[in-house]
């Protein structure tokens, strides 16, 4: 058998071997898939049930314990009620007057609150004596459990505890109009327990009431608020890593009570399943419950999918919980495992395809290579073909191809002859094409898309020069008319990009007789067959039309299409003509430079069509506000311009400009939506600041950015400064660029001292600006310039390098791990390449990312809300922590803090420094360390500089304090002996404070 034959045998059997591979490999595949799916089916509701019965049992038993606890409680309540005798009288006359005006009192352990429409009697101070002397030995009998707990005497007053509680009720509230007193007072065994949504705390509360009874008389209603017994409906019970489960609580009636997809719900923007508490209780409403205790049902809940379920009741308080898990996530694990084999499968494809590889090059590539040998000898004169000897196989079919192809080339060649007679004769009839546009008397220019002249016939070649026929055809043109401004082209591109031709009336004076011609000039694209531009045609005819039609051509040459304003070649004229006529006068001109704030986001969001409806409106109202003899132009996008003549006092120019801006910013509808806009406006006069067009233009532009840097929304006039400013600001972007080049920024850390402990755990990393003479730039200063230069990122990225290797060597010499955090600007937050900027610079040093930790500024972060919690989430997944920055500064609502994925509050210095004398600032600080406290949040106070301060904050339990009063701003080697000799001492920093 030759090689030839051997390689068609090899080659089938491939093809066979392959194929049966494949096949079994799916088979195998989908078999295994089966018998894990039903093992891990097994594993799982076996977890489930164990895990269910568990939970149950000690919920069981906490709630009865708590229960009891209560009960106690209501005992000895009970028996001061009946030995009054034994009751220490501690209310004296003084607190009778003190709850008569407060109507509140605070003891030891309590407080005590009557409404202001019950009078204050001798019997209910010594009802109120009875229940504190209990009330003390009692309370502390409660486990930390004990949220809050109340006494609502059938007189009327309310004692509870915290004790801050009783100051916040309102003075006419009267307690026994409560719906727990009332439910409590009805039922016949006095005791009764309800499950309840804390919606401040997002979590569920365990509620349980006893009625307090003295021989049949009812005394009062004793009120427990607990923490949920063995708490696993305030969170995503994780049993293992990868089964998560959802735990319900229902009542005998299959009414959902507690469900902990409920807190998931608010605690997620995007819950990871579609599980929603209004399909659990739909589904609960028709559940016929479990085959027997314990059992694993499967449920379809619609829109959510098949889930597995397992109930136990809780007979004591006839209650059953309920553990369900998705079945999707034993389809999520049987998809991990079947990717592990989908790359073994496709590891042995690959050796597969390497050992083919030699079979084919050695059974196919050697006889091809002596084809190609012969192919090779092909004559180049007439393409006859001399075939090697081969057998009658697949190559054999191959040279016999290569023949024909052979003798198809030879007739190719001999219609290609004719192609190119045909061509000949083409080109001959476009050099007549071109005679008769050169003996037209229409002037005609072709160009390349780029504007490169490539033709011209001699018309135009007459008019703009016989020297003339190639280049850029718009410096050509402006060559020829030098009073068009360098916006005038933009213009013609724009009509070309919008109605696909522009055209224009010209008058051009003749060199023979001073006559003058009038043309209209066209200009137009000519796409090929997929619609892109192949060239640019130019042609110009002489008019000979009425007026009407000239003016019409007017209009279209000097007025914007869209909003029927002048444009930039006509109001630059406007300006021209009246500075001429300035000079003959002694009034003042004031040009309006005004661009529209934000305009992008609305033209991006609401489209193009409500962009232009929105130009459309502005310029309606901008000429509203304006005399006839004022001029006003688009000059493009959403930029405007506004001419004053006569001006006598700078004061009418204010006037004007408050006016648009009072105009613009009335309410507009577009496309069924109210939007308001802002405008921004500079001014500069003549001829005090100028009397050059392009200098007026400038100044006015100059002064419009000044007027966006103070907020936007307003109007400045133009000033000498203005120049020296910008000049200033690009000296200093220089320098910055010079100073990260030479390596002069330094990092200064600061500590945050853990107030407890006097340990220094955490720093806050400031750049300096050290300059060769040894002197620091202020921040406030060079910062600033490093955001509008774009120097921030890469200033940025050099701070937070710098910081990991500082938290790295702090490990690495004192064995300590120290938290460095570096603050974020809004130019680093929204690049897209910030996360991956994070994640290098803590690989490259081998640093936890735990120690890391970023501070985003509370104005910043709400800025863009959801595009910063998907960034802050990435961040989140790296392991770096993340802080809020000048906390309390910001948006007043506090309900986002639950959606953040944040570490960490700072409050903002500004209510610190009048601590402890200002009341709103000592309000303010307890509220945002008490919420930090029940979110789980660590909160440092900045800007700590006075003892009165930190033992204020000492007294508030607040964690970490920041600021002068224990450490300024430190170079590195002094912040890490800080941290040395600090970590030797018993109490901390404490132990060094006199």
């Amino acid at each position: 058998m030759d090689v030839l034959a051997r390689s068609q045998i090899s080659l089938r059997i491939l093809k066979i071997v392959g194929s049966v591979a494949v096949i079994g490999s799916l088979f195998y595949l989908l078999a295994v898939t089966h018998y894990l799916r039903l093992d891990f089916e097994r594993e799982y509701n076996r977890s489930l049930a164990r895990f269910v019965k568990t939970t149950a049992d000690r919920f069981e038993v906490s709630f009865y314990d708590r229960r009891a606890q209560l009960l106690a409680l209501a005992h000895d309540l009970e028996a001061s009620y009946r030995n009054p005798d034994a009751v220490s009288r501690y209310w004296d006359k003084g607190s009778k007057q003190d709850l008569a005006d407060k109507r509140f009192k605070v003891d030891v352990h309590s407080s005590v609150f009557i409404p202001k429409q019950l009078a204050v009697t001798e019997d209910m101070l010594d009802e109120i004596a009875y229940t504190g002397s209990a009330w003390g030995a009692s309370e502390r009998q409660l486990g930390r459990e004990l949220l809050s707990l109340s006494f609502i005497s059938d007189t009327g007053f309310l004692r509870t505890q915290p004790l801050h509680r009783a100051s916040l009720m309102a003075k006419d509230f009267d307690p026994r109009s409560s719906d727990l007193f009332v439910a409590d007072t009805k039922d016949k065994d006095g005791s009764n327990w309800f499950v309840l949504l804390d919606p401040l705390n997002n979590e569920f509360t365990m509620t349980v009431t006893q009625k307090v009874m003295t021989e049949d008389r009812q005394r009062g209603v004793l009120v427990g608020v607990f923490d949920m017994p063995y708490g696993k409906f305030n969170r995503l019970t994780q049993v293992t890593n990868e089964f998560p489960v959802q735990l319900l609580l229902t009542d005998k009636d299959n009414r959902l009570l507690a469900s902990s997809v409920q807190l998931q719900l608010l605690e997620e923007a995007t819950p990871n399943t579609d599980l929603t508490v209004e399909s659990i209780a739909a589904v609960l409403k028709d559940y016929p419950g479990p085959q027997y205790e314990g059992a694993v049902d499967q449920w379809h809940i619609p829109g959510s999918g098949k889930y597995h379920l397992v109930t136990v009741a809780m007979n004591g308080t006839e209650w059953s919980m309920i553990g369900l898990y998705p079945d999707s996530f034993i389809d999520d694990r049987l998809l991990r495992i079947n990717y592990a084999m989908l790359v073994f499968m496709i590891a042995g494809a690959l050796i597969l395809t390497v050992i083919s590889y030699q079979s084919l090059q050695h059974y196919i590539s050697l006889p091809l290579k002596k084809l190609l040998a012969a192919t090779q000898k092909i004559p180049m004169s007439d393409w006859h073909y001399n075939a090697p000897t081969l057998k009658e196989d697949e190559v054999g079919e191959l040279s016999h191809a290569i023949d024909d192809l052979a003798t198809n080339l030879r007739r190719t060649i001999n219609s290609h002859q004719k192609t190119i007679s045909s061509l000949d004769a083409m080109s001959k009839s476009l050099s007549s094409m071109y005679s008769t546009l050169d003996a037209s008397g229409n002037l005609t220019a072709i160009m390349e898309p780029d504007w490169e002249l490539i033709f011209a016939n001699e018309t135009f070649l007459d008019l703009f020069g016989a020297d003339l026929g190639h280049g850029d055809f718009r410096e050509i043109y402006r060559g020829f008319f030098p009073q068009l401004g360098a916006g005038h082209f933009q213009e013609v591109e724009d009509a070309l990009k919008t109605h696909g031709i522009w055209q224009n009336e010209i008058h051009i004076e003749s060199t023979d007789d001073g006559s003058t011609k009038n043309f209209l000039e066209k200009i137009f694209y000519q796409t090929g067959e997929e619609g892109d531009i192949v060239s640019i045609i130019y042609s110009a005819q002489a008019l000979f039309q009425s007026g009407e039609t000239s003016a019409e051509i007017q209009r279209l040459a000097y007025y914007d299409h869209l909003t029927g304003l002048q444009n930039r070649t006509f109001f630059k004229g406007v300006m021209e003509k009246e500075l001429n006529a300035l000079n003959r006068s002694e009034s003042m001109l004031a040009l309006l430079y005004l661009d529209l704030d934000n305009f992008k986001t609305i033209n991006d969001s609401l489209g193009h069509d409500a962009g232009d409806e929105l130009l459309i409106e502005v310029a309606g109202r901008l000429q509203e506000c304006l005399r006839n003899e004022d001029a006003v132009a688009r000059l493009g996008g959403d930029e405007f311009a506004i001419l004053l003549t006569d001006v006598d006092v700078l004061h009418y120019v204010s006037i004007v400009a408050n006016k648009i801006l009072k105009a613009l910013s009335q309410p507009m509808h577009l496309t069924g939506q109210l939007i308001e806009v802002q405008a921004s406006i500079g001014v500069t006069i003549a001829p005090h600041d100028g009397v050059e067009v392009q200098e007026l233009m400038k100044n006015a532009d100059l002064a419009m950015y000044q007027a966006k840097a103070k907020g936007k929304n307003n109007f400045r006039f133009f000033t000498r400064d203005m120049n020296q400013q910008v000049s200033r600001r690009l000296a200093l972007e220089q320098e910055v660029k010079s100073a990260l080049e030479n390596h002069e920024f330094v990092l200064f850390y600061q500590p945050k001292v853990h107030l407890k402990s006097g340990g220094i755990h955490s720093a806050e990393a400031l750049i300096r600006w050290r300059l060769p003479s040894g002197e620091f730039r202020s921040p406030a200063e060079f910062i600033p310039a490093a955001e509008d230069s774009g120097l921030i990122d890469e200033l940025g990225v050099w701070i937070m390098k710098t910081a990991c290797q500082q938290a790295k060597t702090l490990y690495k010499a004192l064995r300590q791990e120290v938290v460095i955090s570096i603050n974020v600007s809004a130019r680093q937050l929204l690049n897209p390449a910030f996360v991956s900027q994070v994640g290098l610079a803590i690989n490259e040093v081998n640093l936890k990312p735990s120690l890391l930790e970023l501070e985003i500024t509370e104005s910043l972060f709400m800025s863009n809300l959801e595009q910063n919690i998907h960034q802050l989430d990435e961040l989140r997944a790296l392991g770096v922590r993340v802080s809020i920055d000048d906390f309390g500064t910001g948006y007043s609502s506090l309900s986002y803090l639950k959606r953040l994925p944040i570490d960490q509050l700072k409050i903002d210095r500004s209510f610190i420094m009048d601590l402890p004398d200002d009341e709103d600032d000592r309000v303010i600080s307890e509220l945002i360390i008490s919420m930090a406290q029940r979110l789980s949040l660590e909160v440092v106070a900045e800007g700590v500089e006075t003892r009165e301060q930190y033992e204020y904050l000492d007294s508030l339990e607040c964690e970490y304090i920041q600021g002068f009063y224990f450490a300024k701003p430190l170079p590195a080697d002094e912040f890490m002996k800080l941290i040395f000799e600090v970590a030797k001492q018993p109490r901390g920093i404490f132990s060094q404070q006199h």
